[in-house]
């Protein structure tokens, strides 16, 4: 699997493409808001990698001995 992007990265990416759409560099009063997506989308690889290697359901015996 590919290693997940730092948060630095995630915002260095986003800064880019806010630089690419409105043509003029970036403003830094859109930083909070950079960061606090950047750590969202860090997040999100983190739990898509989790389950695309794990069950979203697991077996477990009851206090009876029966599966559920």
């Amino acid at each position: 699997m590919a290693k997940i992007k730092s948060k630095k990265a995630y915002e260095t990416e986003l800064k880019d493409m806010i630089e690419s759409r409105t043509g003029k560099s970036f403003d830094p009063f859109l930083l909070p808001q950079v960061k606090a997506a950047a750590g969202l989308m860090r997040m999100i690889e983190k739990i898509d990698e989790q389950l695309d290697k794990e069950d979203l359901t697991y077996m477990e015996v009851g206090a009876t001995g029966q599966a559920k």
